[in-house]
Parts: C-alpha cells; sequence; structure tokens
C-alpha cells in the first residue's frame, strides 16, 4: 500500500515536471544559500531534460527500493504525500 502511494505521487510529479520545467526561469541566486542546496543530492532532477526526468521517475516506481535514502532535487508543482 505504501507504494501505490509513492508511485501515484511520483507519477503525478512526472507529468507536472515535464509540462513545467521547460517552462520555468533558473531563480535567481542569492547570497543566502536554501537549506536544501547545502545537503548532498543523491538525484538531481532540475539538471536532466523532461525526457530523462521521466525516464528517473519511472525507475524510482518500478525500483524503490533502490532510492531509499536517496535525496532528490526537484523543482515545481509536487505535493508532499
Amino acid at each position: 500500500m505504501k507504494h501505490t502511494k509513492i508511485t501515484a505521487t511520483i507519477f503525478a510529479f512526472a507529468a507536472l515536471a515535464g509540462a513545467t520545467y521547460a517552462q520555468q526561469e533558473a531563480p535567481a541566486k542569492t547570497s543566502a544559500a536554501p537549506a536544501a542546496e547545502t545537503k548532498a543530492v543523491d538525484v538531481d532532477l532540475t539538471a536532466l531534460s523532461s525526457t530523462m526526468v521521466y525516464s528517473e521517475v519511472y525507475n524510482m516506481t518500478v525500483s524503490p527500493d533502490d532510492y531509499i535514502g536517496k535525496t532528490v532535487k526537484m523543482r515545481g508543482s509536487f505535493a508532499y504525500a
């Protein structure tokens, strides 16, 4: 049941990421880095094309155990489950 919620959340993000990633401009850099950027990132979805984001998110759904404990960096509209 837990994998179902994770899968639904990831697919929702993938659908939004492909539509919103190309439309967003990079945020302006400030002198103070946000807390999320100071941590080590294992999977950086912001550096990928929309096709590669979809591919990586698909991999998350078929092999979720490979992503346990990993930090994923993303940008766009998404919700925590």
